[in-house]
C-alpha cells in the first residue's frame, strides 16, 4: 500500500512538472502577433497631496499601431489607484469605494483600456498611487488583442488553477466518502472538518490567483476573502494537526484558537474603525500562524514525550514540518512579489502535505472500519442464539424497553417445546438440536413477518408482533400446529409439540408490560398441560 502512495505522488510530481515547464515554453514561444509588451516609457514621481500615501507615480509613453484588433492596454496593479489619460483626457479611473468595512484599497485587478484609431501617436499617460506602503510595483504593460491577452495571461494560470481544482475536488470526495461511510467509520467529524479546511484552502489560492484579478473589478469583495481565509488558516492548522495525531488533552491546542479569534476580533475592530485595512493588519495574521506553529510543535513534543516515537507522532510532526514549510514559501512569495503570485510551488507542496494526510486518514478509517465489523460482530454475538440466529433473551429484555417497542399495539407470544428433554436423553443432543432448528424454523415461517422473534431459553421461544391484532395472531397460531402436525408425519424418530400463548397489553389488567408476559406464559402452560393430556390419552 505505500509503494503504491509513493508511486502516485511520484506520478503526480511528474505531470505537476510537465504543467510548469509547458507554461514556460509556451510564454517564450507564443506568437506573439496578437499583442506586444510596452517598455518604453518614462517614469517619473511626484508628490501629490491628494494620494492616498502623499505621492504617486506616473508611466509616460506615446501611443502607436492601434487599429481595430490590437486595441487594448492591459496592466495589472496591486492596491493601486490608477487613471489613465489619452493626452489631457481621462479616460480610465480605477479606486476603491469609501466605505466601512470595506478596504481603502482596489486590491490586486487588471486594469483594460480600450483606444481608438484617432488615439494614435497622442500621449498616454498612467498615474499610480499606492495605497500601502512597499506596494509602488510598475505593472506590465501589454498593449494589443484583448482577447488574446486574457487567453495567455489564463494558459498562465492554468497549472494553479488545475492545482487548486485538484485539492478541491479531494475535498469534495472525502466528504462525500465519509457521508456514505458514517455508520461503519468513527472519525467522521475529523473527516469532515479535514474536508473542509482542504476545500477552502483550495478556493481560497484560486481567489488568490491572477486569474481572479481579472475579475477584481466586477466583484470587490473578492479581495476580502484571501485576508477572512488566512484569519482563519491558524485555527484549521492547528486542528489539522491536532486531529492527525489523535490528541486533544493539552491545552497548548487552544492557545491558538484563542490568539486567532483575538487576532480576528481586532482586525475587524481596526478595519471598521478605519485605523488599519486588512491588509495593513496582516502583520496580526502572520503573528497567530507563527502562534500556531509553536504549539503545534510543543504539542508534538509533549505528545512524543507521554507516548513515545510512535507512528502518530511522526505523522504529526511530517504535517507540522509540511505545513510550516508551505506557509513560509507562500508568505515570502506575497511579500516578495508585493502580492502578485504565479508560481504555484507552495499549492503543489500542499498537495504533498494532503496526499500524505489523506493516506492517514485512509489508515484511520481502515482501523475504524475494522474495529466496527470487530463491534458488530460481538453484538451480533451478544444479542443472537448460535444454534437458532434466533435474538436471545439479552435482546427480547433490551427490545421491551426501547422506544421501538408500543406495548398497545404488539402481539407479546410465549413459545414452550414439549419433551425436548426427553429427546436429548433418548435419541441424543443432535436429534434435540434438529428439533429446535426445526421448530425454530416453523415460528420463523408463521410469524417473523410481522415481528421478531427469540430464543430465551433451552425449550423456550418468544415473539413480538408489531401492528397486530390476538385474531390474527390466533391465524398464526393455528398455522403453525398445521405445520407441526406436517412434521410429525414425515418424521419417523422427532416428534415435535410447540405449546403456545400470547397476550396484549391491557392498562386496566396489566401493571406493565411484564404482567402481559405473564398472562401469555399462563395460557401457554395451560396449552402445555392441555397438549401433554391428548398425549397420555
Amino acid at each position: 500500500m505505500r509503494t503504491y502512495g509513493v508511486v502516485a505522488i511520484l506520478f503526480l510530481f511528474l505531470i505537476l512538472y510537465g504543467l510548469l515547464n509547458l507554461r514556460l515554453v509556451t510564454w517564450r514561444k507564443t506568437d506573439l502577433t496578437g499583442y506586444g509588451e510596452i517598455t518604453d516609457y518614462e517614469v517619473t514621481e511626484v508628490y501629490d497631496k491628494m494620494a492616498p500615501l502623499g505621492k504617486k507615480t506616473m508611466l509616460t509613453f506615446r501611443l502607436s499601431g492601434v487599429r481595430s484588433d490590437f486595441d487594448t492596454l492591459l496592466f495589472m496593479t496591486a492596491h493601486q489607484n490608477v487613471t489613465v489619460y489619452v493626452g489631457s483626457r481621462e479616460v480610465y479611473r480605477l479606486e476603491a469605494e469609501a466605505g466601512v468595512v470595506t478596504p481603502k484599497s482596489p486590491g490586486v485587478v487588471y486594469n483594460e483600456v480600450v483606444f481608438q484609431d484617432g488615439d494614435n501617436g497622442k500621449e498616454i499617460r498612467i498615474e499610480l498611487e499606492p495605497v500601502y506602503a512597499g506596494e509602488d510595483k510598475l505593472p506590465d504593460l501589454m498593449l494589443g488583442n484583448g482577447y488574446q491577452i486574457i487567453k495567455v495571461i489564463l494558459f498562465s494560470n492554468l497549472p494553479i488553477l488545475l492545482l487548486c481544482t485538484c485539492v478541491i475536488l479531494i475535498g469534495v470526495i472525502q466528504i462525500i466518502t465519509a457521508l456514505m461511510n458514517r455508520k461503519q467509520e468513527e472519525h467522521v467529524g475529523i473527516a469532515l472538518t479535514h474536508s473542509t479546511f482542504t476545500i477552502i484552502v483550495g478556493i481560497w489560492k484560486i481567489l488568490d490567483s491572477d486569474f481572479i484579478a481579472l475579475f477584481g473589478k466586477a466583484v470587490p469583495i473578492l479581495s476580502l476573502i484571501t485576508y477572512v481565509v488566512m484569519m482563519f488558516l491558524p485555527i484549521m492548522l492547528a486542528k489539522f494537526v491536532r486531529d492527525t495525531i489523535d490528541v486533544y488533552k493539552s491545552t497548548l491546542w487552544h492557545i491558538p484558537e484563542v490568539v486567532s479569534l483575538f487576532g480576528i476580533i481586532l482586525t475587524v475592530i481596526l478595519q471598521f474603525f478605519g485605523v488599519l485595512d486588512f491588509r495593513e493588519s496582516i502583520w496580526i495574521t502572520e503573528v497567530s500562524l507563527a502562534s500556531a506553529f509553536l504549539c503545534i510543535f510543543a504539542g508534538i513534543g509533549v505528545y512524543v514525550k507521554d507516548n513515545g516515537w510512535d507512528r502518530d507522532a511522526k505523522n504529526g510532526l511530517i504535517c507540522g514540518v509540511l505545513g510550516f514549510v508551505w506557509m513560509a514559501i507562500d508568505t515570502y512569495t506575497y511579500f516578495a512579489t508585493k502580492g502578485v503570485t504565479r508560481f504555484p510551488f507552495s499549492m503543489l507542496l500542499f498537495l504533498v502535505f494532503l496526499l500524505l494526510m489523506i493516506g492517514h486518514r485512509m489508515r484511520l478509517s481502515r482501523m475504524g472500519m475494522e474495529i466496527g465489523m470487530q463491534a458488530r460482530q460481538y453484538k451480533k454475538i451478544a444479542y443472537h442464539d448460535a444454534l437458532t440466529g434466533f435474538f436471545n433473551r439479552a435482546a427480547y429484555v433490551d427490545f421491551l424497553a426501547s422506544s421501538d417497542f408500543n406495548p398497545k399495539k404488539s402481539v407479546l407470544v410465549a413459545f414452550d417445546l414439549n419433551n425436548l428433554k426427553k429427546c436429548n436423553d433418548q435419541l441424543g443432543h443432535d436429534k434435540g438440536d434438529i428439533y429446535v432448528k426445526e421448530s425454530a424454523k416453523i415460528i420463523m415461517d408463521c410469524f417473523g413477518e410481522r415481528g421478531r422473534c427469540y430464543r430465551l431459553g433451552g425449550d423456550e421461544f418468544g415473539a413480538i408482533l408489531m401492528d397486530e391484532s390476538l385474531d390474527g395472531c390466533a391465524r398464526r397460531v393455528k398455522r403453525m400446529y398445521e405445520r407441526v402436525a406436517r412434521f410429525n408425519q414425515a418424521s419417523n424418530d422427532i416428534h415435535m409439540g410447540i405449546a403456545c400463548g400470547y397476550a396484549i397489553y391491557d392498562p386496566e389488567e396489566d401493571e406493565d408490560v411484564h404482567a402481559t408476559i405473564r398472562r401469555a406464559d399462563k395460557m401457554m402452560y395451560e396449552e402445555k398441560f392441555r397438549m401433554k393430556q391428548q398425549a397420555g390419552a
